[in-house]
């Protein structure tokens, strides 16, 4: 199977991002309304924190899937090394950040609220582990945008040479 162009892989995980952001922003929609309209049984809930960390940082990740679409129809269109991926990888890494600083922020909050006998120690240790991972995820897009722009300044002077 081919990796560019119409009825690539490309073009595939594009169609397949586009649904997951059409679910993404229905089930952020849904989640919001019902936080409203159950604030009060929402407070008395132990997931509470869960439901508005996961609420907040949906934003964010609806943020990146949009910048995804964005590269994937490049690729499916054969602009692998269009400058514009490097605009989208980086509004990805800074997501990706923000999230990370959500759950970082939890994370604190939550070790600082419990007690080394709370039977629920492993949700900040969760938080943590869910922060780390978009740490380095934000990281390898790092390494990424800057390999975009060194096969970019490639291209563009192996273009001027001919």
């Amino acid at each position: 199977m081919k990796i560019l162009g119409k009825r690539s892989l490309s073009s595939i995980i594009e169609k397949c991002l586009v649904i997951l952001l059409i679910l993404g922003i229905f089930v952020t929609i849904s989640v919001g309304i019902w936080i409203v309209l159950n604030w009060e049984k929402c407070m008395e809930l132990i997931l509470t924190k869960t439901i508005v960390i996961a609420y907040l940082s949906s934003f964010p990740v609806l943020i990146m899937v949009v910048e995804f679409i964005k590269i994937f129809k490049n690729l499916k269109n054969e602009k692998a090394f269009d400058k514009q991926n490097i605009k989208f990888l980086k509004v990805s890494y800074i997501a990706s950040f923000i999230i990370c600083a959500i759950y970082l922020i939890n994370t604190i909050i939550l070790i600082l609220k419990t007690t080394w006998r709370d039977t629920f120690i492993v949700y900040p240790m969760l938080m943590a582990i869910i922060a780390i991972v978009f740490f380095f995820f934000g990281i390898g897009l790092i390494v990424l945008t800057e390999i975009y722009k060194k096969a970019i300044q490639f291209k563009e002077e192996n273009e001027l040479t001919i």
